[in-house]
């Protein structure tokens, strides 16, 4: 083990680019107990040690596992390992002092953290947009909802019937995005004035295909044939995100 040690602790002071000499000067002791260090002859003390790893600016893992080859601290910091030694010799209101000073600047850094992300309030449409007349413009939703900062959404809408059960229950919330849907993605669109959310598909003809997941209800259906496509309006309103992704619906 000491022969490992000394082979990191030369590893890494030749990484940094000093001397045997100089590693001493920087730790306050001779280069020849470096010397013996390095060449497995003596192993570091523990204060020693600990002086090594903060000269060295490499962490314990570093030193004592073979296989470690990266640097990047994985373990606990030098000034962690420190703490660590010194607690057991403190009284038990020295512990407790420790103990609550650690847990309230955890938490402390925990409440930063999230505030890091704040919650995102986007527009909510209405009960009837899964199947129904027309809601006011996008920039003028009837409700607005509020999502986690680090969820990505544009929009969210009210799911009103079972026609794209189970991916979208009836009642529940679903959450969209302001992009063009592609094959297969479920999209929501105002078809005629009226809203839908449909899978989407369409075909080399150009004939789009809005249908429902849940093909009991396939009369819900929406198929706009490309001849007669200037006969109605369509319009995408965005892609509805899912927990998963449909499967290819073949009519």
């Amino acid at each position: 083990m000491a022969k490992g040690i000394g082979n990191r602790i030369k590893e890494a002071r030749l990484a940094m680019g000093i001397t045997q000499e100089q590693l001493s000067e920087m730790i306050g002791i001779t280069k020849s107990a470096i010397a013996n260090y390095e060449n497995g002859t003596n192993h570091p003390k523990e204060q020693i040690l600990y002086r090594l790893i903060d000269a060295l600016g490499v962490d314990a893992n570093f030193l004592f596992q073979d296989c470690v080859e990266n640097r990047t601290q994985t373990g606990p910091s030098p000034e962690a390992m420190k703490i660590a030694s010194t607690y057991d010799e403190l009284d038990e209101w020295g512990k407790k002092t420790v103990r609550d000073v650690a847990a309230d600047e955890a938490e402390r850094v925990k409440s930063e953290a999230e505030e890091e992300t704040p919650d995102n309030v986007i527009p909510l449409f209405g009960p009837r947009f899964a199947a129904g007349p027309a809601e006011p413009d996008f920039a003028m939703p009837v409700e607005t909802y509020r999502i986690p900062g680090d969820i990505k959404a544009d929009f969210a809408i009210h799911v009103h019937g079972t026609s794209m059960e189970p991916y979208l229950k009836d009642g529940s919330i679903a959450l969209g995005v302001r992009k063009l849907p592609k094959d297969g993605d479920v999209g929501a669109f105002m078809l005629d004035g009226e809203f839908l959310v449909k899978q989407f598909f369409f075909d080399q003809m150009g004939n789009v295909y809005l249908l429902s997941a849940n093909r009991k209800e396939s009369d819900k259906d929406r198929v706009l044939l490309a001849v007669d496509r200037e006969n109605h309006e369509l319009k995408p309103f965005g892609v509805i995100l899912t927990d998963r992704k449909l499967p290819k619906i073949y009519v």
